[in-house]
């Protein structure tokens, strides 16, 4: 995969910026992300309000802006992204000068130079028609891959619509859902989509995007493509980067239909002490299959886990109101979904030992910004 510049064949300076080291090394260790492990990428160096590092790689295209200035007009510069990495962590910190002369790209930072021979362009990622816009921020976007996107199905080589988080937008706000069968995270915004349209955004995605925005702030506006055979993209944009990402072909299963309306029984409980009463027994769990039994009695809460002879294990945590039966869930989801939670005080939601039970965050009679649905076990 290539990019272009503009070439002199005298060998002048066509295009000079500078930027710092250690913002030019975060930036390429960002763009690189965007191909595999074994890919040969090009990365795009161009002007325009700073520097800016592109890498393209499939349906994946991500533009990073770096804090510099242009001294001559810069246009595009592609090289093979292993060869730059390697070029600029061979430079010492500091001030950086990023120079096209010729047919290579100089780096000069310090008594360090480095040349980096130049390519020719490929094709740009197709975006497609915008469909649907949503105004949104950067730290709302950390907080909403964090509270789902763990609960995606995972498996390498495959890529269907469960491999990923399902974006909904409409008037009424945006929803972030994943699900594996076993488990479903859904966390709501109230930010208002000027049309209804969503995209399955692939696990890769938003492990890149999470990256992108882990220290960051400010807006990241999302907006879905279609292409004129259906495809669609999710293009988030931030104040120093643009990720087009994608979107998984297929129907993301409605799962809505899932959601329990109401809930025989409610139990609310310390979040961190639920916690660390499910930490307690999960080593004894994992000797089984990974089941964790929960039964209420004398205003607590106990859990227990039976593996072998040699791994049994209960623990138990105050709680506020009682189960009809005791219910099993998967240890390790449980804990999971506690995490994702957050706060002080969680509610769990229970309808039987047969029933799909949900947590979420706080002391209320349901579900409100956030919700996670577990799947039962069939008791031991």
């Amino acid at each position: 995969m290539t990019a272009v510049m503009e070439n002199r064949a005298d060998g002048a300076v066509t295009s000079e910026a500078e930027c710092d080291s250690q913002e030019l090394r975060r930036a390429v260790g960002l763009v690189n992300r965007v191909f595999p492990t074994r890919a040969v990428g090009v990365v795009e160096v161009t002007g325009g309000g700073g520097v800016w590092l592109t890498g393209a790689y499939g349906d994946t295209e991500l533009s990073v802006r770096l804090p510099g200035t242009v001294t001559e007009r810069f246009g595009r510069a592609g090289v093979y992204c292993r060869a730059f990495r390697a070029a600029v962590d061979a430079l010492p910190k500091g001030t950086v000068r990023i120079e096209v002369r010729g047919g290579v790209l100089r780096l000069t930072g310090g008594a360090a130079t480095v040349d980096v021979p130049l390519f020719a362009p490929g094709d740009p990622v197709e975006r497609g028609e915008p469909i649907a816009d949503c105004p949104f921020g950067a730290e709302d976007l950390r907080e909403a891959l964090d509270a789902v996107a763990f609960a995606a199905y995972r498996k390498d080589n495959e890529r269907w619509p469960l491999q990923g988080v399902h974006i909904a937008m409409d008037e009424n706000g945006i929803t972030f859902a994943a699900t594996d069968t076993h488990r479903l995270a859904v966390r709501r915004f109230p930010d208002a989509a000027d049309h209804r349209a969503s995209v399955i955004l692939p696990n890769a995605g938003a492990k890149l995007a999470r990256a992108l925005v882990a220290d960051a702030e400010g807006p990241a506006e999302l907006l879905i493509r279609q292409a004129a055979d259906g495809r669609r993209t999710l293009e988030i944009a931030g104040d120093t980067f643009t990720l087009t990402v994608g979107g998984i072909a297929g129907v993301y299963p409605a799962y809505e239909r899932i959601i329990p309306e109401g809930y025989a029984a409610r139990l609310v409980l310390d979040r961190e002490a639920f916690a660390a009463a499910v930490q307690a027994v999960a080593p004894a769990a994992a000797a089984d299959i990974n089941r964790a039994l929960l039964r209420t009695e004398g205003g607590k809460l106990w859990i227990t886990a039976a593996g072998d002879k040699q791994a049994q294990a209960q623990a138990s945590v105050s709680c506020g109101g009682a189960l009809a039966d005791s219910v099993a869930f998967n240890c390790r989801y449980l804990l999971d979904g506690l995490k994702a939670c957050g706060g002080d005080t969680v509610s769990l939601g229970v309808n039987g030992p047969a029933s799909a039970a949900c947590l979420w965050p706080g002391n209320t009679s349901a579900p409100g910004d956030y919700l996670y649905l577990l799947m039962p076990m069939r008791p031991a």
